[in-house]
């Protein structure tokens, strides 16, 4: 008898820095859990450009091969781990370059986010820090200050459903309370104290001494919206396929070219240099004529090497690709003077993902590359 396998649901990771738009940044794992459950159901994981996908054996009896041959009309949760494999990542991306420690991304099919037809499985049309989530062990140890003598504190899932829930009381000032999860299982939860929040995590030990940076949840449940339900309750839980999507986009900074003065002017002050420089020069980029790169005098900077750095940068940011923008030019824009003494530069390089510098004072991020001349 013929064997054949069908698609369950897939996820497809995107990346706009990327020429393709598919992302490479990650080692996609199936949790232990998971795995069991996959080996229970027979169902086959399969790794693919930029995601992965699940495939089930269909029944040779139904002529659509919609219906598994294991049935799935249970509650299920797939939950697959995204680990590390770009450590330059959030340096490309639109994330928090300082995420909050022991944080992850979360990703399910519990959101209803539809643009454009795609079924992202993230809160909003990209990935943000929305989709961060504290993560914690099945039992840990809660600990909170409180400013009167107890508090009630509780815990719910992700359906809103109380899981436990007890007075603590404060001692010097302070009430903790031992979170024992392990009967419920990995997922994301909410705790509250006297019925304000005051956390959400999510609780698993299989992320515990893992480089993970995202977990994603493909549930089968009566709490997923129906577009995102990848088996039809009302058709003897026959198979919807679904394609899921995330989405991340790709960072926007601020450039700084800094011109090193290695051989023209090296021994000048700036009081000496030659009318028009640095004030009538800007590092112009084609296609972007509303973009001004333009110089900070007050800036200027000796480097390491004794050589003076002069500073242009963007007044609006700027998006990294890995399609570099060509024809970026150090051109003279204003005055009179023929530049003989500084010749123009065509085809400056663009900003490398190593140059990327926060700056806490000025609330920016900033992509620095030099250039000698």
């Amino acid at each position: 008898m013929e064997t054949v396998f069908q698609n369950l649901f897939s996820v497809d990771i995107q990346h706009r820095y990327y020429r393709d738009g598919v992302s490479r940044d990650f080692e996609v794992v199936p949790t232990p859990r998971t795995g069991r459950l996959m080996e229970n159901y027979g169902l086959l994981f399969r790794k693919k450009a930029g995601g992965f996908k699940l495939l089930y054996e269909a029944d040779p009896t139904d002529p659509l091969y919609r219906k598994p041959r294991r049935s799935l009309e249970e509650e299920l949760r797939f939950s697959f781990l995204l680990q590390w494999k770009n450590f330059r990542l959030l340096n490309h991306s639109d994330l928090p370059l300082d995420p909050p420690p022991g944080s992850v991304y979360y990703l399910n099919n519990l959101h209803h986010t539809i643009e454009g037809g795609k079924l992202l499985l993230s809160r909003s049309s990209f990935l943000s820090s929305q989709d961060l989530l504290q993560s914690k062990p099945l039992m840990f140890q809660y600990r909170t200050a409180l400013t009167g003598p107890g508090a009630h504190l509780q815990v719910m899932n992700e359906a809103g459903e109380t899981v436990k829930r007890e007075r603590v009381m404060a001692f010097e000032g302070r009430a903790s309370l031992q979170v024992d999860l392990r009967a419920h299982g990995p997922g994301p939860y909410r705790l509250e104290v006297d019925g304000t929040e005051a956390a959400r995590f999510y609780a698993s030990d299989d992320l515990e001494g893992r480089k993970v940076f995202a977990l994603v949840d493909i549930l089968n449940s009566g709490h997923v919206p129906t577009a995102y339900r990848f088996t039809d309750p009302e058709q003897d839980h026959a198979v919807t396929s679904k394609a899921y999507i995330v989405e991340i986009d790709t960072r926007r900074t601020y450039w700084k070219y800094n011109v090193v003065l290695k051989y023209r002017l090296r021994n000048e002050a700036p009081e000496e240099w030659p009318p028009g420089w640095p004030g009538d020069w800007a590092v112009v980029v084609p296609g972007h004529p509303t973009v001004k790169i333009e110089p900070r005098p007050g800036e200027i900077k000796t480097l390491g090497d004794g050589n003076l750095a002069v500073p242009f940068v963007a007044d609006t940011p700027l998006p990294l690709r890995e399609e570099p923008l060509k024809g970026i030019g150090l051109k003279r824009v204003n005055g009179n003077g023929d530049g003989a003494v500084l010749r123009e530069l065509d085809n400056l390089p663009n900003p490398s993902l190593d140059g990327v510098v926060a700056d806490r004072k000025e609330k920016k991020v900033f992509s620095e590359v030099f250039v000698y001349i």
